[in-house]
């Protein structure tokens, strides 16, 4: 896991550096973070393939986590480009 922390910091980087784009009301601002949640995305992705291909016993708190990393950073990602997908709002009101 430790391989992936450059990447880890180089996409903190350029969140945080999207972010004070975003807040200085400049256009690249959101395109930057959207970008950064899906990389985080694809990083999470594969590491969680990484792990589940491991032949010794995998921690399962360990998988859960990541996999809910991966929801969370795609469901950003397409919140910050406005990417909706139908009958989903309408049908998750209806459940809860």
């Amino acid at each position: 896991m430790k391989k992936y922390n450059p990447i880890y910091y180089l996409l903190f980087i350029l969140l945080v550096m999207g972010t004070f784009a975003s807040m200085a009301q400049n256009s690249y601002g959101l395109k930057i973070m959207g970008g950064v949640a899906f990389a985080f995305g694809l990083v999470f992705l594969l590491e969680f393939i990484k792990t589940l291909g491991k032949k010794e016993k995998n921690d399962s708190y360990a998988t859960g986590e990541l996999a809910a990393m991966i929801l969370f950073s795609l469901i950003f990602g397409c919140r910050v480009f406005n990417i909706y997908f139908p009958f989903i709002k309408r049908k998750l009101i209806a459940y809860c």
